[in-house]
């Protein structure tokens, strides 16, 4: 990770160790109007689906790093609005930076989710006027998560109770900076399908290396129903190590395609009640099992085409 000058690195500190959620109840009611009023068309166009954003603003995300915000009532929030999908409107929040003087609120403008180099986050206020990445502790904490610091290190880990790794990080003064962190945990069940066309999935959150498809493109799933790809990312669990998997909204499984896996140079070798994927050489090896579930359908136990 690149050293920031130490005057950044300061106001970086200031932002994340007192950024804090805000209530109008008791404040500058003439001030709050005000803000409203002036977001009040631009939060509209952010949320109007018929409008295109090609270029949602000059941050960049690949150069976006993710601090733990331990403060109470923090929440996670960016200003960096091309880390976010599934925009999703709020009302009426509000965050500001503790201190004195007491700083200006600041009006969360939507929530969304992240995925994106290593960060899968659902929930993430998007607040336009917030320069930093922040990681709530407080809400991480009530998924089941817990931060192990390792004062000798440097070094800490999110964790939940089973010791299972969900992010890490190091400390920087005061500041604790991630590395990864992913919030979302647990097997889903896989299918092998031969009536798929590609590898698909409607949960976004399933898939690393994330990148996505606008306009979308037009699919049509193992059931007949035409969706939209709107991504493709790299499935990796303990069990599968998928690449190029498309993500499709609206799809209530998750599908590995007979024919994509038939065209990435492995063979489908079905038994009575088993498939086996071997890889198209001499040795066949095998790669993946899957077991019948019923008609055309067979539900994977581990599949790794790639290194995971």
């Amino acid at each position: 990770m690149a050293t920031r000058p130490a005057a950044a690195a300061a106001a970086t500190e200031e932002v994340v160790m007192k950024l804090t959620e805000v209530y109008p109840t008791g404040e500058d009611s003439e001030l709050f109007d005000a803000i409203r009023k002036r977001n009040s068309a631009a939060i509209a166009s952010l949320l109007d689906p018929s409008v295109e954003l090609p270029i949602k603003d000059s941050s960049n995300a690949d150069d976006a790093v993710w601090y733990l915000n331990v403060t109470d009532k923090a929440h996670h929030i960016t200003g960096n609005l091309n880390l976010l999908a599934d925009l999703m409107p709020v009302h009426d929040r509000w965050v500001r930076i503790q201190g004195s003087p007491v700083s200006p609120p600041m009006q969360v403008f939507a929530r969304g989710s992240v995925n994106h180099k290593g960060f899968v986050l659902q929930d993430v206020w998007y607040v336009p006027e917030c320069k930093v990445n922040a990681v709530s502790a407080q809400e991480l904490g009530e998924l089941g998560l817990q931060i192990i610091v390792s004062k000798a290190k440097g070094t800490f880990e999110v964790m939940d109770c089973d010791g299972v790794l969900f992010g890490k990080g190091r400390r920087i003064n005061r500041l604790f900076e991630l590395e990864f962190l992913n919030t979302i945990s647990g097997e889903v069940p896989w299918y092998i399908a031969s009536n798929a066309t590609q590898h698909m999935t409607g949960d976004m959150f399933l898939l690393t290396e994330f990148t996505s498809t606008r306009p979308g493109l037009p699919v049509r799933t193992h059931t007949g129903t035409l969706l939209q790809v709107q991504g493709k990312g790299f499935l990796r669990t303990k069990h599968l190590a998928v690449p190029e998997v498309s993500y499709v909204p609206g799809l209530t499984e998750n599908i590995i395609s007979l024919n994509q896996l038939t065209d990435s140079g492995l063979d489908d070798i079905f038994l009575p009640d088993v498939c086996l994927v071997v890889r198209r050489n001499d040795a066949q090896e095998i790669v993946g099992m899957a077991s019948h579930s019923g008609g055309q359908m067979y539900r994977i136990n581990y599949l790794r085409i790639a290194p995971n």
